[in-house]
């Protein structure tokens, strides 16, 4: 959406045949804003988008972009095989063994909660 003016708000949803979706877009955007939805859509299959205005002026559509994927993602690889943990009173030390040489895996992230670890 491209806005020319303040205090526009916009409802849009969306369906690609697996339940509509809804983005509010209650704010000023004097310099525009992108609503983004993810679709899965077969060949042959169609998109239903709606816009309602809930308030000020009407937005100005400047573009709808839909863009073909790649093929599917591989499978994850497994997490390291032989992970150890030594706990101790402020600190969890992680150890393992590498990936073999024929895995696709060269390196591993560790986590505490959603936090990466340092």
């Amino acid at each position: 959406m491209d806005w020319d003016a303040l205090n526009r708000r916009e409802d849009f949803t969306i369906d690609d045949g697996s339940g509509p979706r809804t983005a509010k877009v209650t704010t000023s955007y004097v310099n525009g804003v992108w609503v983004h939805f993810p679709v899965n859509v077969p060949a042959g299959g169609s998109i239903q988008i709606d816009v309602t205005a809930t308030g000020g002026l009407n937005g100005v559509l400047s573009g709808i972009f839909l863009g073909g994927s790649g093929p599917p993602l591989p499978p994850p690889p497994p997490g390291p095989p032989t992970l150890t943990a030594t706990g101790a009173a402020s600190a969890v030390s992680l150890s393992w063994t590498a990936a073999s040489s024929s895995s696709p895996v060269t390196n591993y992230k560790v986590y505490r909660g959603t936090t990466p670890a340092t």
